[in-house]
């Protein structure tokens, strides 16, 4: 039972670290390619709070 649910946070945690370096990637895609500074600052800002929210839940995952 124990290495079930060891088995399920190594996959919740690839999960996560994917999402993780989507949004990385979005984020420097997204700095490098569009010239409109205020749709740019928008996606910039959302983009770090989901990055925020990502990285809190991979520190979750370790922690536990």
């Amino acid at each position: 039972m124990n290495s079930y649910t060891n088995q399920q946070k190594t996959v919740s945690l690839i999960i996560a670290t994917l999402i993780f370096f989507v949004f990385v990637l979005i984020g420097i895609s997204n700095f490098t390619k569009t010239n409109l500074f205020y749709v740019n600052l928008g996606g910039l800002v959302l983009n770090s709070f989901m990055l925020l929210i990502a990285a809190k839940a991979l520190m979750k995952q370790i922690k536990n």
